[in-house]
C-alpha cells in the first residue's frame, strides 16, 4: 500500500535539469554566482566589523551560520547539472546540499526567535509593579 501511495503522489513528478546552454540557464547561473558574491561580501563586512555594537547585538555567530546556509540554498543551482542516471551521488548531493543549507537557516531561526521569545518573557515575568 506504502508503494501505492508513492507512485500516485510522484509518479508525475519530473527531474529537475537545468540547460546551462539556454538563455534561461545563463540567467540562472549568473544570477546565483552573483548571490554567492554577495553573501561572501557581507561575510567579509561582518568579519571586519565583528566588534561593532550592531553586530554584536545581531550576534555575529547566527548571522554568519545563516549566510553559509544560504551559501549552500544557492550552491544548489549547481547540482541541477546534469542526469542523474548516468551519475547517482549527484542524485544524493542535491538532496544533501539543499536539505543542510535549508536546514542550517531554518534551525538558526528558530532559536533565533526562541531567543527573542524567552528574553520577552522573562522581561514581562520579572516586571516590577
Amino acid at each position: 500500500i506504502i508503494d501505492f501511495f508513492f507512485f500516485f503522489f510522484f509518479k508525475a513528478t519530473p527531474l529537475v535539469v537545468i540547460d546551462y546552454t539556454t538563455t534561461e540557464g545563463i540567467i540562472m547561473t549568473v544570477l546565483t554566482i552573483l548571490m554567492i558574491i554577495y553573501c561572501l561580501c557581507i561575510l567579509i563586512f561582518l568579519t571586519i566589523f565583528r566588534n561593532h555594537f550592531v553586530v554584536k547585538a545581531a550576534s555575529y555567530f547566527f548571522c554568519v551560520l545563516i549566510i553559509i546556509g544560504g551559501i549552500l540554498l544557492s550552491t544548489t543551482v549547481f547540482t541541477l547539472i546534469g542526469d542523474v542516471k548516468d551519475n547517482p551521488p549527484l542524485c544524493y548531493s542535491r538532496m544533501w546540499v539543499m536539505a543542510l543549507g535549508f536546514g542550517l537557516m531554518f534551525c538558526i531561526f528558530s532559536s533565533s526567535f526562541f531567543l527573542f521569545f524567552s528574553s520577552f518573557e522573562y522581561i514581562l515575568n520579572n516586571k516590577k509593579l
